[in-house]
């Protein structure tokens, strides 16, 4: 026989690490590339749905209320605002882990802000 069965057990587990290493990179976007795959156009589209917010010591839940487009400082670059409005006052500035069903978990920097009488957190994003 020209392989062992130990031979085909590696190649076996090799080839499906290989495709699920393919279609994850496919399917999948994790981290940094979950954001920067966004545009304000995909916020939009989100505006009034729930995110999940995390970090050390601290869980919450906030609704995207506005998204804002601005001059972005090259032809090809791209900034708008986020606003997202909590239920009481837990918001505080921070780097948060951030989730929404749609489009996975990413990092953001979020800093204190009002909408009227609610708590908020407004993110800028920058892309030159």
């Amino acid at each position: 026989m020209k392989f062992s069965r130990r031979d085909f057990v590696k190649f076996g587990g090799l080839s499906a690490i290989a495709t699920l290493g393919f279609s994850g990179s496919t399917f999948a976007l994790f981290g940094d590339e979950v954001l920067s795959a966004q545009s304000a156009e995909s916020f939009q589209a989100l505006v009034g749905t729930d995110f999940y917010f995390t970090r050390e010591g601290a869980s919450m839940w906030g609704r995207l209320a506005k998204v804002e487009n601005f001059a972005a400082a090259s032809k090809t670059g791209q900034c708008y605002s986020m606003v997202f409005e909590f239920p009481r006052k837990t918001a505080e500035e921070a780097t948060y882990s951030v989730f929404h069903p749609k489009i996975g978990n990413f990092e953001l920097f979020l800093t204190e802000g009002h909408v009227g009488k609610r708590s908020a957190l407004i993110a800028i994003i920058n892309r030159l």
